[in-house]
């Protein structure tokens, strides 16, 4: 099947995959070849798909994704990050920063964690 992921700078991923693994508003969800078409909201987290054995993983941000019934799937996202572009340290201090934000009542701090820790969970093998 086709995965597309699509933000507003580009395309960040367009190939060809054996299954894709999103992180949905209602949870964490699989797509195989030939699913049943739905769209969904997307929350920050990590995009896995693997192609011919090998997984690959993508932070992304809030979005929404359409599988069709033509074996493709079609993220639209506000921002992605690959592994090898997060630098762990500058995340979790993001995350502290956005904890203490939290506190004091800052409306978009929640945001900020959930996008600090999406990029920190791309870094691990074990989501």
């Amino acid at each position: 099947m086709r995965l597309e992921v699509v933000t507003p700078t580009g395309t960040a991923v367009d190939s060809d995959v054996d299954e894709v693994t999103a992180p949905g508003q209602a949870g964490e969800f699989g797509v195989l070849p030939g699913h049943t078409p739905f769209l969904s909201a997307l929350r920050p987290g990590v995009l896995r798909y693997v192609k011919g054995g090998q997984e690959s993983r993508l932070a992304i941000g809030k979005g929404i994704v359409e599988v069709t019934g033509t074996d493709r799937v079609v993220v639209i996202t506000d921002r992605t990050a690959r592994a090898e572009d997060v630098d762990a340290a500058a995340m979790r201090k993001e995350l502290d920063e956005a904890d203490a934000a939290a506190k004091l009542g800052e409306a978009t701090a929640e945001d900020r964690r959930a996008w600090a820790q999406a990029r920190l969970d791309v870094l691990s093998r074990k989501n």
